[in-house]
């Protein structure tokens, strides 16, 4: 496909995010972006998967902490992050206008949301950031989450219990 890598982007700081950032640092020789609210997140969740694994982890290192809302430019690509606490303090979303394409983590699911009980995690975030999603973004937004199948904005308007609460300004139960 001749693409060139020119980062790396973490949706949020959890160790199943971030355990191969090292490795693909070194080996392609690029930056490591991720929302400054979760390196301490990020530190924690890999100190506690070496403890559990018996593995040794590296230091992770963040190359450039994003502020919030920013576009990133790579080359002609264009890439909107989109601040989305709730499953993390600095959970961000990554919408590619081109695309139509959003990279949602573990904020959106299809079906589901993310989870918001493991630290730093908070339900009124995570519903503020459903609500930001789908005020900002076309419905035909095609959704890539952090796990499980692609959907689109237009689907889980239709079928996501939680999408419906959030939207209807009621907390997530």
């Amino acid at each position: 496909m001749n693409l060139r890598v020119h980062a790396v982007l973490a949706t949020h700081g959890h160790f199943d995010h971030v355990l191969g950032v090292d490795a693909v640092k070194r080996v392609l020789g690029v930056p490591f972006y991720m929302h400054g609210g979760d390196v301490r997140i990020a530190e924690e969740t890999l100190s506690w998967y070496s403890r559990v694994s018996g593995g040794a982890v590296g230091r992770l290192e963040v190359d450039r902490e994003l502020p919030g809302d920013c576009t990133l430019r790579f080359g002609t690509l264009e890439l909107r992050v989109i601040h989305t606490p709730g499953h993390t303090p600095g959970s961000v979303s990554i919408y590619v206008p081109s695309l139509r394409a959003l990279f949602s983590g573990d904020t959106l699911f299809a079906g589901t949301v993310g989870r918001t009980d493991l630290p730093g995690g908070s339900e009124r975030a995570l519903a503020e950031s459903i609500r930001k999603i789908f005020r900002t973004l076309p419905l035909d937004t095609y959704v890539h989450p952090g796990h499980g199948p692609p959907t689109t904005l237009r689907r889980e308007l239709r079928a996501n219990p939680f999408v419906e609460d959030a939207l209807s300004g009621d907390p997530l139960p």
